[in-house]
């Protein structure tokens, strides 16, 4: 396993993040952003959930599946789009706040992964390969080639399956408190790392994640969960072609160091970088900062 450069992540001593950010008082919402990467408050995690006009909600046809998705429209030649994938039971909901900071630099879609949110409800439960090929055929589905891929936890465990799978696809990845570190593949230990997450997170995210999960459902959370114990990321990681970042919360219950720093030096291009007092959804926590990270890693890396 390869040296693993070790960082946390600080902004410089300007008003620079708020170049990465839509919702300044030009577009009429007045959020001031910190020149640190300090935790959403409510209030400002509440105006960039409302609607706004940087996202539309569309559906589309993918196989014997509907997908809903957000996006900001589609890319023009050339340029290749980030596709944000969200974790077990969960939707697209969630990944709002950094959608619509992302989408002021780079066209941005966040689907729903069958049988979650608005997508429909598919027969049988689907194992993570078969989910990989569901999000490439989204993919030819909407007319994209290439995508730079971020996930958080188990959406993390599908971009690996889909890097594999289909790696010429993948330009490059960030992967956002991955799961499952070896030590934690029992279910009592997901539900004690997910109930003591929710104390760390933001309040408003507790009632998307139980709205989320009562639409999910209890058979097909229960038999997504097995799959997710089953899968062995680190098997993967050897043969990720794409350069990938691998980013932790600092307080993150459900993806300790000791497993994100093994991800990232088992993996042929990676870094990782860690996000002070963030949790386990360090984009939902700390939007700004990971819209800031995701920018400069497309550009030249972190």
């Amino acid at each position: 396993m390869k040296g693993v450069r070790e960082r946390k992540y600080s902004l410089p001593e300007t008003d620079a993040v708020a170049d990465i950010n839509p919702c300044v008082p030009s577009d009429g919402l007045g959020i001031r952003l910190p020149a640190n990467p300090e935790a959403c408050d409510n209030r400002t995690l509440f105006r960039l959930l409302a609607a706004g006009n940087e996202l539309e909600r569309r559906n589309v046809g993918v196989g014997e599946h509907t997908l809903s998705y957000l996006t900001s429209g589609l890319p023009g030649a050339g340029a290749a789009p980030v596709v944000l994938l969200h974790g077990f039971a969960v939707s697209s909901r969630y990944m709002i706040p950094l959608a619509r900071l992302l989408s002021a630099h780079t066209p941005v879609l966040a689907p729903d992964l069958p049988g979650s949110g608005r997508s429909s409800n598919p027969d049988r439960v689907l194992g993570i390969p078969d989910l990989a090929e569901v999000l490439v055929a989204f993919l030819d589905a909407v007319g994209i080639e290439r995508v730079s891929l971020v996930g958080n936890s188990f959406g993390c465990q599908i971009a690996l399956a889909a890097a594999v799978q289909h790696p010429e696809r993948i330009e490059r990845m960030v992967l956002v408190g991955p799961t499952v570190a070896p030590g934690l593949r029992r279910v009592s230990s997901v539900i004690a790392g997910l109930l003591q997450d929710a104390l760390l997170e933001p309040a408003l995210l507790v009632p998307i994640a139980v709205w989320d999960y009562f639409d999910f459902g209890a058979r097909r959370a229960w038999g997504t969960l097995r799959l997710l114990l089953e899968d062995k990321p680190e098997e993967k990681l050897p043969f990720i072609k794409a350069p990938t970042l691998v980013v932790r919360g600092e307080r993150d219950p459900l993806a300790p160091a000791s497993w994100t720093r093994r991800m990232a030096g088992m993996l042929p291009q990676g870094d990782h970088l860690t996000i002070p007092d963030a949790a386990h959804a360090v984009h939902f926590n700390h939007p700004h900062t990971m819209a800031r990270v995701i920018r400069d890693f497309g550009r030249y890396g972190v």
